[in-house]
């Protein structure tokens, strides 16, 4: 803060600029000088100026009519990217140029989703369903069919080779015949249904002609016993059900891709079991490849932090690293690494500057190193705003992006961002969020009747709205006592610095120990503009340089004394870039 004293007079300067956002953790009179007790809608440039921010505005005409639960960029392998929406029970391509979308599946889950994509296609998960899409087609991907033995002897037993796929039904064996035995002993007993196929050498037998099978003892009997061949020569194919196996993973809500360097296998979670697939395989889960991950509060997220998957419970947080064994077999040992601070909304993780940021019920936690068990090695980074965000009803539904250098939660309608370029906080209101993402840099959201909005860019035409309805701003200073909490004062005057621009106000007031003020000033800075002429704004100002405006206060006799801003005009504005009170020191408070 800078104080001037001019020797011929005893008024005095405090000038507020190089803005911070808001503190709600400390008493208003503690704040530091340029730090806000209560701001709305406001953002602050790389310079600490202090502006409103952008508006929004509907992508397309018609709502969907169902709510908004996911989005996804799907990049094709001819270098081409499909947009991908899916709200109420649709799956849509979405146009970004305003163009209705287009369903093109309509059996979807009414429920919150997640899309990733693998070897070329994406898959969806709701909840109730596990899909692949591949550009043309929506299904359900065909499930990888393992050899669970090889070398397998007429008679059973064998060499175990690889897991039962929790995906599907159908598994083959392996067997060496001996131009002998006729009756082939699976694995697997209690076989469902499904037809039962024998591959011996090249030819291929199928059930009812060549072969029959006892589905109670897994037994396959053929009409005239297979050749003495190379091993591995006859491979049966059949089929168990298993109640609930499939659905362990159709239950799962969400994934993350990851194998140590490289995103080689699909984890994926429920509760608090970790299921992952084989390598580039999300069509294959074996059975056995799954963890329990602590105690038995639920997985809620699982964030990649360099070579390290950082899973996030409600109590704790885990690391998961890829290592392998004496043999070259791949391990995924889970690891605590907090036992104090987890994660509240799994939607609420991201990757920040290279460190998980979550919401917890304590606020907002950043993990500063996912190795080593340290309760230290976290650190909250909400402390100034958690007095608003913690609450907020339902923090489980929080949803976040990191857009634009900015770590931002959408909840309730409202959005509590943190600007971590300059480690400030500002919350904004008027956000129907059900779900946000990016696209060519640019914000996207949609909400629970099915509307998708993006978010405007500065210069961009009618940028200071939100859809039809004006934006409703207001910043506060601290309760100033000028240094001097024993003397009265008298603040004469408050000059303000505007930036100019075509429709630009703010309506200004003050609070004190003693009063709280009528509209003191409407200031204006409106700039002379061509492309946005409004007859009823007419002004000759030409000149872009910032502007200020002296306003006479006249507060005689207060000890404390505050700044307060606001408006809620459609299509305006506001820059402010410093604020000077003049003010005179009076008698010692009696």
């Amino acid at each position: 803060m800078a104080r001037i004293s001019a020797s011929s007079v005893p008024s005095q300067i405090d000038r507020i600029n190089r803005f911070k956002g808001i503190n709600v953790s400390v008493d208003p009179t503690q704040l530091e000088y340029n730090e806000s007790p209560s701001m709305l809608n406001m953002t602050l440039d790389t310079e600490g100026a202090l502006d409103k921010r952008t508006g929004y505005a509907k992508l397309f005409p018609t709502a969907l009519g169902g709510t908004v639960w996911s989005a996804f960029d799907y990049r094709k392998s001819d270098g081409t990217t499909e947009h991908l929406l899916h709200a109420g029970t649709n799956l849509y391509r979405m146009p970004v140029d305003g163009t209705q979308p287009t369903s093109i599946y309509a059996s979807l889950a009414n429920s919150r989703s997640n899309m990733f994509a693998m070897a070329g296609k994406v898959y969806i998960q709701d909840g109730t369903n596990y899909l692949e899409y591949d550009g043309t087609t929506v299904k359900e991907p065909d499930p990888y069919i393992p050899t669970l033995f090889i070398s397998t002897p007429p008679a059973g037993g064998g060499t175990a080779f690889e897991d039962f796929n929790l995906l599907g039904t159908k598994f083959k064996q392996s067997f060496s015949g001996d131009g002998t035995a006729t009756v082939f002993q699976l694995a697997l007993s209690g076989l469902d249904a499904t037809p039962v196929t024998a591959v011996v050498g090249v030819t291929t037998i199928n059930e009812g002609s060549g072969l029959t099978v006892d589905r109670t003892l897994g037994k396959v009997t053929f009409t005239t016993a297979p050749a003495t061949g190379t091993p591995n020569n006859v491979v049966i194919t059949a089929s168990k059900t298993t109640a609930g196996m499939k659905q362990k993973i159709t239950a799962c809500k969400n994934a993350r891709l990851y194998g140590g360097t490289n995103d080689t296998r699909v984890f994926m979670w429920s509760k608090n079991i970790l299921y992952r697939s084989d390598v580039y395989r999300p069509n294959y889960f074996p059975e056995n490849a799954f963890q329990k991950v602590g105690g038995d509060d639920d997985i809620q997220n699982m964030v990649i932090q360099y070579d390290t998957a950082v899973i996030e419970k409600e109590f704790s947080k885990w690391s998961l690293r890829y290592e392998q064994d004496s043999t070259g077999k791949a391990l995924f040992p889970i690891r605590p690494i907090n036992d104090t601070v987890g994660c509240i909304a799994p939607l609420s993780s991201q990757i920040v500057e290279n460190a998980p940021v979550s919401l917890t019920r304590n606020g907002v936690y950043t993990l500063a190193g996912g190795n080593v068990r340290d309760e230290r090695n976290v650190s909250q980074i909400s402390k100034r705003i958690d007095k608003l965000l913690l609450a907020e009803p339902n923090l489980k539904d929080a949803i976040s992006i990191d857009f634009d250098q900015k770590y931002m939660i959408f909840l309730n309608g409202n959005v509590y961002v943190w600007d971590y370029r300059l480690n400030e906080w500002y919350p904004w209101d008027n956000f129907p969020a059900t779900s946000v993402w990016e696209i060519d840099s640019r914000l996207y959201f949609g909400d629970v009747a099915g509307n998708v909005y993006y978010l405007k860019k500065l210069g961009e035409n009618a940028a200071y709205r939100d859809n039809t309805q004006a934006i409703i701003w207001h910043w506060y200073g601290k309760q100033n006592a000028f240094g001097m909490d024993e003397r009265r004062k008298l603040v004469e005057k408050v000059e303000v610095t505007i930036k100019p621009d075509s429709a630009t106000s703010a309506e200004m007031y003050y609070i004190t120990d003693q009063t709280q003020s009528p509209l003191v000033a409407r200031l204006k800075m409106n700039m002379f503009d061509f492309n946005n002429f409004n007859f009823g704004e007419f002004t000759f100002l030409v000149n872009n340089f910032p502007q200020s405006t002296m306003t006479k206060i006249k507060a005689k006799k207060i000890v404390y004394f505050q700044l307060y801003f606001k408006g809620q005009e459609i299509d305006e504005s506001l820059g402010l870039l410093s604020i000077s009170i003049i003010y005179s020191p009076q008698s010692l408070v009696k």
